[in-house]
């Protein structure tokens, strides 16, 4: 799949095909993630106006991480207790560019990716995506029998604090990819005025 950005997604990359026959002896193959291929995935769209990027991404718990930490608790009061704490593998990161002449990125552009990751094995459990434009996008996931959500960086800096944890724990494994390693160092945390509720709020990130 071609995405207007110098990359191209090839099924080889994300997934496996195993080749089965059938009782007469037929052959046929089945794709299944290279990665975890039993666990249930999480996709995240973030939709671009006219003239900006969209971005998509998919990753999942691969697992748990153990940590230490002395307790607080009244029964074991400064005793050191092990706990576990997920781990993220991201599947894909992804910046779709408009197609140009003014023309804003389609939905089914969006979705077209997610059921090509469907087709090669790939279970998602949950999609969600910032609140621009996103409620059409969002039903079409939930009638694919997705969970679904609005999660948006200009109503709370919880997805950023999630986030810069997540990786000062070393809990979370991406790949190399220009354009997000880029943005994720860029980000700075400031102050703007924003809505909430349909109140102009201040809003910190």
């Amino acid at each position: 799949t071609d995405f207007r950005d110098g990359c191209k997604l090839t099924p080889r990359s994300v997934a496996k095909e195993t080749m089965y026959y059938t009782d007469v002896g037929e052959p046929y193959k089945v794709w299944s993630p290279i990665v975890n291929p039993t666990i249930e995935r999480y996709v995240h769209v973030d939709m671009g106006l006219t003239n900006d990027a969209a971005g998509i991404s998919i990753c999942h718990i691969a697992g748990n991480v153990k940590r230490s930490k002395t307790s607080t608790d009244r029964d074991n009061f400064g005793e050191i207790v092990d706990y576990e704490l997920p781990y993220f593998w991201v599947d894909l990161m992804l910046r779709i560019l408009p197609p140009g002449g003014g023309e804003q990125i389609r939905f089914s552009d969006i979705k077209q990716i997610v059921m090509d990751f469907q087709r090669l094995g790939f279970k998602f459990r949950a999609a969600s995506a910032d609140g621009y434009q996103s409620a059409n996008l969002l039903q079409d996931f939930s009638d694919m029998g997705m969970e679904t959500a609005v999660v948006s960086m200009d109503r709370t800096i919880e997805p950023y604090s999630l986030l810069r944890d997540l990786f000062n724990e070393d809990r979370i494994s991406i790949y190399d990819y220009e354009v997000v390693l880029g943005e994720l160092f860029n980000l700075e945390r400031g102050v703007k005025a924003g809505m909430r509720n349909g109140k102009r709020v201040r809003i910190e990130w």
